[in-house]
């Protein structure tokens, strides 16, 4: 039991560490979103539904799986044999990070909704707010998204563009 907790921990590490590097690889190069923009164009422009739908599949999938090793229903050693508990065991753990990558792409893929509805609405800034990762959230999101200073105001007062700054 006590190394796969460590191997866990330790991958959980990696990939936040991945996504770290490369969002700021991706701001370094000023090409955030181009890679948003590709995840988008996917599957001709209905990439955030398929994301969304693949991460819901391989959750319940996921799910299912585990509970049946875990209440030891149809998945025990004794019934499948050892090599095809590791195997199904292996499944498990593919399907578990699957959900991980699908949801990223999801996330990725509706950027700009996501965006808008974090710049638009009151509620949601004051929850992320609330929390210390939620501030670090905004900011990072307000610096991707750079105010426009070339706005043309119209008689009613109102903005032209979308910015994060009111």
């Amino acid at each position: 039991e006590w190394p796969h907790k460590i191997y866990y921990r330790m991958s959980y590490i990696v990939i936040i560490w991945f996504l770290c590097a490369l969002f700021l690889l991706l701001n370094l190069c000023d090409k955030f979103h181009a890679f948003h923009d590709s995840f988008a164009e996917c599957c001709r422009h209905r990439a955030s539904v398929v994301f969304l739908a693949l991460t819901i599949v391989c959750g319940i999938l996921e799910y299912v799986l585990w509970s049946l090793v875990d209440e030891n229903l149809l998945l025990k050693p004794e019934a499948i044999g050892d090599a095809n508990f590791f195997i199904s065991l292996v499944i498990i753990d593919v399907l578990w990070y699957a959900v991980f990558v699908f949801l990223f792409c999801s996330f990725a893929s509706n950027w700009n909704t996501i965006s808008y509805w974090m710049s638009e609405t009151l509620w949601i800034q004051a929850l992320l707010y609330i929390t210390i990762v939620g501030y670090v959230f905004i900011a990072v999101c307000r610096a991707l998204r750079r105010r426009i200073d070339d706005v043309s105001v119209s008689n009613s007062g109102s903005a032209d563009g979308v910015a994060w700054y009111k």
